[in-house]
């Protein structure tokens, strides 16, 4: 993202009055916007971004954690003045205003759990018979001594 530097330079004098250049005053209302960032119940920041808002959402969020120095996973949300200030998942940073109030969410990674039905399990575990397992008399048990059983057929 490109730095402006604003100088005097930005007005032009007439005779009567001060005339803002419409180019430079776009870029400085642009530059140094502030948001209220809630990190959780106890913790809350200003977040100050010289060159205005990043282009999207990753960018304002890669912004924040840097700036707080935060690891993990967030999602960022913001109070949406038309549902009475409730918080809504943001999704671009052009519903964000200078001033408004961001909270970080933590997200936790997903857990991708792969469930094997038992009757594949016995088929490619070697079978076991009961009177195998039980012609030791040791009083120990182990994980050797688990026995995975057929399923019976279903009726």
């Amino acid at each position: 993202m490109q730095s402006y530097c604003v100088r005097l330079t930005a007005f032009r004098k007439s005779p009567r009055r001060m005339v803002f250049n419409p180019v430079l005053l776009a870029r400085i209302m642009s530059a140094f916007t502030q948001l209220r960032v809630i990190i959780d119940e106890t913790t809350v920041h200003k977040l100050t971004l010289p060159h205005g808002f990043p282009g999207t959402v990753d960018e304002l969020l890669a912004a924040a954690k840097d700036c707080f120095q935060l690891q993990g996973n967030f999602t960022l949300m913001y109070i949406d003045q038309d549902f009475d200030n409730q918080f809504f998942t943001l999704t671009t940073t052009d519903l964000l205003k200078d001033k408004d109030t961001i909270k970080l969410v933590t997200t936790e990674p997903s857990v991708i759990l792969t469930l094997t039905p038992v009757n594949e399990a016995a088929d490619s575990s070697p079978s076991v018979s009961l009177s195998q397992s039980f012609q030791d008399d040791s009083s120990s048990a182990s994980s050797s001594d688990t026995i995975i059983l057929q399923q019976p057929p279903e009726y």
